[in-house]
């Protein structure tokens, strides 16, 4: 709560939103005096008559005591936390486990660009928009090697897709089809 009430911006609010979080925040200390002086005995309310080492003691071991309390909160927090970046770095190596296996990054923008020059001449040699000449190349490549989506087509693979589709596009156009640059890879 503290660190919100600090990044609360209240310059576009009215006069009465603007006091709200200084209310806040003054009821906030009065809050803990009073929690303080329960847990140490002390006479309940505002009080500047503590002049007793005796009540200086009791006020002194609270004090204590809520900071063994707020360690040990602490102490908690940071075996939650590690448990968190544990439970964070199982998550990621089965995600990459289960990727394995998929097409990289690179052999993606690969088939990528090959579908899409084989999809722009097919449009061209057959006459019909770019989309459905698009559609039905990827919907080639995804009943070939029987998956929904070709970022799943397994790597092995690749050589075997990237060879497939330069033979469609030869059989269309009689001409080779080169693998594009590396700098055309980065979409």
């Amino acid at each position: 709560m503290p660190a919100w009430i600090a990044t609360v911006n209240r310059a576009n609010a009215t006069l009465i939103v603007q006091e709200r979080p200084r209310y806040f925040t003054l009821f906030s200390i009065r809050e803990v005096y009073a929690a303080i002086a329960r847990e140490a005995g002390l006479p309940t309310g505002p009080s500047r008559q503590i002049e007793d080492l005796g009540d200086l003691s009791a006020f002194d071991t609270s004090i204590q005591r809520l900071a063994e309390r707020q360690q040990s909160i602490e102490e908690s927090q940071d075996k939650a936390r590690q448990a968190w970046r544990n439970l964070d770095a199982r998550v990621r190596h089965l995600e990459e486990a289960t990727a394995e296996g998929k097409l990289s990054v690179r052999q993606r923008g690969t088939v990528y660009h090959l579908v899409q020059a084989w999809g722009q001449e097919r449009a061209t040699r057959e006459r019909v928009s770019i989309g459905v000449a698009l559609r039905a190349c990827w919907s080639t490549l995804r009943t070939r090697y029987k998956v929904s989506r070709y970022e799943d087509i397994e790597s092995q693979y690749f050589d075997d897709c990237v060879a497939y589709i330069q033979r469609q596009y030869q059989k269309l156009t009689g001409t080779e089809l080169r693998l594009p640059e590396q700098g055309e890879l980065d979409l």
